[in-house]
Order: C-alpha cells, then sequence, then structure tokens
C-alpha cells in the first residue's frame, strides 16, 4: 500500500500544512530559463516533429488543459515563439553536425 491504509476511514500519512511561501511557490509559473520549462518546451518540439503535428496541435483548449492538470506551473510558450524555437533548433543541430 501506498501510506493509506484502506481498512480505515483516515490516512496513515502525515499532513504538513505548507507555509504561505510554498503555497505561492508552487503556483508560480516557472521562469522561462528554467529547466524543467526548457525541457518541456523540447518535449512538445519533438512531440510536434516526430509526429509530424501542426503547431497548433498544442494550442487547443484541451491540449492546454492537459498540461496544466500535469503541471500547473508550466506555461506554453505564447505566439510564434514554439515554432521559432524548433526553427532556432534544428539550425543549431544542423551546425553540429
Amino acid at each position: 500500500m501506498i501510506g493509506i491504509d484502506l481498512t480505515t476511514t483516515s490516512p496513515t500519512r502525515s499532513l504538513v500544512q505548507q507555509t504561505v511561501v510554498e503555497a505561492y511557490d508552487r503556483n508560480r509559473p516557472y521562469d522561462n530559463k528554467s529547466n524543467i520549462k526548457l525541457a518541456i518546451d523540447q518535449a512538445l518540439l519533438h512531440m510536434i516533429v516526430e509526429d509530424l503535428q501542426p503547431f497548433s496541435a498544442v494550442e487547443g483548449r484541451w491540449f492546454r488543459n492537459l498540461l496544466r492538470i500535469m503541471d500547473s506551473r508550466y506555461q506554453l510558450p505564447i505566439g510564434g515563439q514554439l515554432p521559432e524555437r524548433c526553427f532556432l533548433s534544428c539550425i543549431n543541430k544542423r551546425k553540429l553536425e
């Protein structure tokens, strides 16, 4: 079991209240240069390129809802930033080859 006793009504794990700062940080969007934000951006680019998806695939309401559920701190790049990053990433790969 994962810390919850199903035979009783109360969980066996202890709950700790967050501080105000922890609660604030948990809801604050990632900085544009954070490793997590860059990794998610890169994963989205790979999904678009490898699956031959249009960039509009990540702009739909349900896709944005999925991202928000998976990581509420992540925000999609706005405007044409994702295609621009894809283009720059491809150029940089070519330079390394």
